[in-house]
């Protein structure tokens, strides 16, 4: 069972399709209440962790949308699509739903987990990403992904013909190189058969 176990994903899956933001904070800060009390210590500490990571996005590139890409497969799933083998657009869904559920409570550790003597209140410093207007609900409203920006003629290149080195035997007939190249392999020629010279030069001598 993950961290966020399997009976909890639903719920977190509509946690996060929630368009307030503040409404989202308050169901996810629900659901995370129904972890088993050793579940939640642990996804405590390590969002805590996770965020000290974040904080050296500048030199690693591991900010809150990365770190939450990194770690949520190993966070939360769905036991049902994993029992259909991770097909079709099913699988493609849990992936996206793992992230942002992920990278949602990686961005209110403060909230979510407040510490004394700590303000609860959003920490600006947080390294995140640039700012994008929460694309997540349009895919929750869609289960095909979309491939719009995709336009004809962005596939690759068409392959160019390769070009043989050693050309075709029909297009050298007839010239003097082809006739050299030809006769490299004419042995008979080349190295007469010592045994049908010495028959030739038997009959020559009947003859005589």
């Amino acid at each position: 069972n993950p961290l966020l176990t399997y009976q909890l994903y639903d719920k977190f899956a509509e946690a996060v399709a929630i368009q307030l933001e503040e409404e989202r904070l308050v169901k996810i800060k629900d659901v995370l209440k129904e972890l088993p009390a050793p579940h939640y210590r642990t996804l405590e500490f390590l969002m805590h962790h996770l965020v000290r990571m974040a904080s050296y996005s500048s030199e690693t590139n591991m900010h809150a949308r990365n770190l939450a890409i990194v770690w949520a497969p190993n966070l939360l799933r769905s036991k049902d699509i994993e029992a259909s083998g991770f097909n079709g657009t099913a699988a493609f869904m849990e992936v996206r739903v793992q992230s942002i559920v992920v990278e949602f409570i990686l961005t209110h550790v403060p909230q979510l987990f407040p510490q004394e003597g700590v303000p609860t209140e959003r920490r600006k410093s947080l390294p995140s990403p640039s700012a994008m207007p929460n694309p997540e609900l349009a895919f929750f409203k869609s289960s095909q992904p979309n491939f719009g920006n995709i336009s004809p003629g962005d596939g690759p290149l068409p392959i160019r013909p390769y070009h043989a080195i050693i050309e075709g035997t029909d297009k050298r007939k007839g010239s003097l190189k082809g006739r050299k190249w030809m006769s490299i392999f004419n042995i008979k020629e080349r190295f007469p058969d010592p045994r049908r010279k010495h028959k030739q030069s038997a009959k020559e001598k009947e003859k005589t």
